[in-house]
């Protein structure tokens, strides 16, 4: 008999006599994730570290020229696939925006 023949027999019979602790132990090693408080935790530590007010309007203008940027891409670009790629890195910033304007109301 091989080593890990063992090794099956043993999961095996912890699998077949105490099923619940076996489960149980193999759910929290596959699904493991942060409870919800930590996430919170997370989530608002991030946020404090979001730049002062003096720092925004920097901010703004260089998203702005960003989107301006992305504009001139979309309208320059002659070939469809190529207008719609630029499109979609649009629409992506933008979502990246109203994000980051949603994460600075809540905070």
């Amino acid at each position: 008999m091989q080593w890990y023949h063992y090794v099956t027999l043993v999961t095996f019979l912890f699998m077949m006599f105490s099923p619940v602790w076996f489960f149980g132990k193999v759910s929290k090693f596959l699904f493991d994730e942060a409870e919800p408080h930590e996430m919170v935790v997370k989530y608002v530590n991030e946020a404090a570290i979001l730049p002062k007010h003096e720092d925004e309007m920097a901010m703004l203008d260089a998203d702005e020229k960003v989107l301006q940027n992305l504009d001139k891409m979309v309208k320059m670009s002659k070939k469809k696939h190529v207008k719609q790629m630029w499109k979609v890195k649009k629409a992506e910033f933008e979502r990246q925006l109203r994000w980051n304007a949603t994460v600075r109301n809540h905070v």
